[in-house]
């Protein structure tokens, strides 16, 4: 690839993302998911007290590393002390995950289908929820997405593939800070099988891509150090165990629908395109090969986090970015789906942003059987599909007004 011609696709796709983000960033009247009142309270705690260690009253936070309480810090220290400021942090990776995506596509799927990528992924409802709230997901997502742009780009352009494998090891080390192992060990689940199929497995005896790696280790591992080396039993029973450990053992055997529901619902209203494209890489071989990037994203998800005896609706965020490029690889072969999805994912985008709800009536279709599903298997059916959206107190019982 000579050049990235779509560079300001990717632009506009993030300044989209971020416009559309901004109404309803401070809004406390319904926090969208339980986790986030947590993450509001830590960093309400960390502005109130000045400091840059993760702490809920005083006390370190071991559930989760820092580097999206940092930007959140950082936010509150520019625009003052409001919840705002610190989900401002979900605006930007919602951004940087729009004209990653564009990059994404553009270097699998060509120049064409980038544009329509963008649109989809600006207007998908999983970016439009998680754009507003202060959760590590999306970031996360941003990192993966960026690490697998700079990767595909880097595969298509010697020229530059140096200064793109470091881009791409810096966000993909830089994950561990955001999130955890858990963001690192879906990208090598991806990397090495699409390499080892591309026989380009040499990518890793570059030098350029482990000074990137080494750069995202040194902002993500020293609080690691730290932590351990100052509660080592805490870390170990919180950090590990609680939040990995128990988590990826006692499998019931049986299926879980939440990452199919999480797909149905965040990845909407790209959804139907996105099974046409996949259905197309599956049986044109010509295809197939621009796609393995894509193939290889969603299968070492659908692996690694099919795992896991819980099952948070909001996994599926981290392969927005493929299903997006599925999707406009599918419209780009047909002007009326082109404009179509274009209009949708706008539309869908303009109307959330309005703060008018579009979620049930979009996906009753889709939903309505897998809850009867998980009803007859004794869950709890819709209720958890859209993870009890509505007011959520913060852990110590105080609401989220009087903290912000």
């Amino acid at each position: 690839m000579s050049g990235w011609a779509p560079s300001r696709h990717a632009w506009l796709a993030a300044g989209l993302a971020f416009a559309f983000a901004l109404p309803g960033l401070g809004n406390l009247d319904g926090i969208g998911h339980p986790d986030e009142a947590f993450y509001l309270s830590v960093a309400a705690d960390m502005a109130d007290h000045g400091g840059w260690v993760p702490a809920q009253d005083g006390a370190p936070v071991y559930q989760k590393p820092p580097v999206v309480f940092w930007l959140a810090r950082l936010g509150t220290l520019v625009f003052g002390r409001s919840a705002a400021a610190a989900r401002l942090v979900g605006a930007l990776a919602a951004a940087a995950l729009c004209g990653a995506g564009v990059a994404f596509t553009a270097a699998t799927f060509g120049a064409s289908a980038a544009p329509l990528a963008g649109l989809f992924l600006v207007g998908c409802f999983g970016v439009a929820r998680f754009s507003r709230s202060l959760m590590l997901d999306l970031p996360l997502a941003a990192c993966l997405t960026g690490a697998m742009a700079c990767l595909a780009l880097a595969l298509e352009d010697e020229p530059r593939a140096g200064r793109l494998l470091a881009a791409a090891g810096f966000l993909g080390a830089l994950g561990l800070g955001v999130k955890g192992p858990i963001g690192p060990g879906l990208l090598l689940c991806t990397v090495v099988p699409l390499l080892a199929l591309r026989r380009r497995l040499d990518v890793f005896r570059r030098g350029a891509l482990w000074l990137g790696v080494a750069l995202g280790v040194a902002v993500s591992l020293p609080w690691y150090v730290a932590m351990i080396a100052e509660h080592p039993h805490e870390m170990w029973a919180i950090h590990v165990v609680d939040q990995y450990f128990d988590r990826f053992a006692g499998r019931h055997g049986q299926p879980a629908l939440n990452l199919l529901w999480g797909s149905l619902l965040y990845a909407a209203p790209f959804v139907p395109l996105a099974a046409v494209g996949l259905y197309r890489a599956l049986r044109d071989p010509a295809l197939r090969r621009r796609a393995l990037p894509a193939l290889c994203w969603i299968g070492a998800f659908a692996f690694l986090f099919g795992l896991p005896k819980e099952h948070g609706l909001h996994y599926p965020l981290l392969i927005l970015a493929p299903l997006a490029a599925l999707a406009a690889e599918a419209a780009a072969s047909s002007r009326r789906l082109a404009l179509a999805g274009g209009i949708a994912s706008v539309a869908a985008a303009g109307l959330v942003a309005l703060g008018i709800g579009v979620v049930a009536p979009a996906l009753a279709g889709p939903l309505l059987p897998a809850s009867a599903l998980t009803a007859a298997r004794g869950g709890a059916g819709l209720d958890v599909a859209f993870e009890h959206p509505g007011p959520v107190a913060f852990a110590a019982g105080v609401p989220a007004r009087q903290l912000w």
